[in-house]
């Protein structure tokens, strides 16, 4: 049966056809090794031309999450059950840890608003010390902590409050939700980190101090390039194998 799943017009089509793909894929709605609807089927579904639905398919095949087979139509990439996350899309941590095999869950570990240092204006792009709201969370692996995460968030993006159970939300919906604001594309980097004493009592006596773990470093822009959020997350890869596909 064919879905009508409306377009809003808040967003480029392509940009929201592109988000509903995606989610369809991380969800399993289409499955691994599944044939997706025709062109033509989605063309009918979403109301969209034609040649949106082949840009949007283009972009997919481009970043390795469906593969296009001539004459028979395209799919869902088969081995993306053994990645993780993929170049081109975000590294929700909840997501990473369930497709790793474990129960994933969240303990806030602090939420308070304070002034933006002298790193945080650069890499927001700011001008003068402005509020941010700041959001430290341990994410958990069958319980085991295995993230300890910091995003940085512009207070005036907010048109909502921020309480302990909304702090919960995974940064792109609490983007969406309170601020009217989607992620478009992030910044990464990526290295080495030796876990100092205040990480460590985070990581309940699983890892020590001095351990080597990793480090990844974030900026969140929206399709305007307006930067949104930093985040800085501390990752037990030793435990919690990150595996990326990426196409050429």
């Amino acid at each position: 049966m064919v879905l009508n799943t409306a377009i809003r017009r808040t967003q480029t089509v392509a940009a929201q056809l592109d988000g509903i793909l995606r989610e369809r894929i991380r969800d399993g709605q289409y499955a691994p090794g599944q044939r997706l609807p025709s062109e033509a089927e989605l063309t009918a579904e979403f109301g969209v031309s034609r040649a949106t639905v082949r840009t949007v398919l283009t972009r997919l095949t481009a970043e390795g999450l469906l593969l296009r087979k001539q004459g028979d139509g395209t799919y869902v990439n088969k081995n993306i059950r053994d990645a993780t996350t993929h170049i081109g899309g975000l590294w929700e941590f909840q997501r990473v840890i369930e497709s790793c095999g474990f129960q994933a869950s969240l303990r806030l570990v602090d939420l308070h608003q304070r002034m933006a240092n002298l790193a945080e204006q650069e890499e927001l792009g700011l001008l003068e010390e402005r509020t941010v709201i700041s959001l430290e969370r341990v994410f958990l692996a069958n319980e085991r902590p295995v993230v300890l995460a910091e995003n940085i968030l512009l207070s005036e993006l907010f048109h909502r409050n921020i309480d302990e159970k909304l702090a919960t939300l995974p940064l792109r919906n609490l983007l969406h939700d309170l601020c009217s604001e989607d992620i478009a594309y992030a910044m990464i980097s990526i290295h080495a980190h030796l876990l100092t004493a205040s990480e460590a009592k985070h990581f309940d006596g699983y890892r020590q101090v001095g351990d080597a773990l990793l480090r990844i470093d974030q900026t969140f822009y929206n399709a305007r390039h307006e930067p949104l959020a930093v985040g800085s997350s501390v990752v037990d890869d030793q435990y919690l194998q990150l595996r990326m596909v990426q196409a050429w």
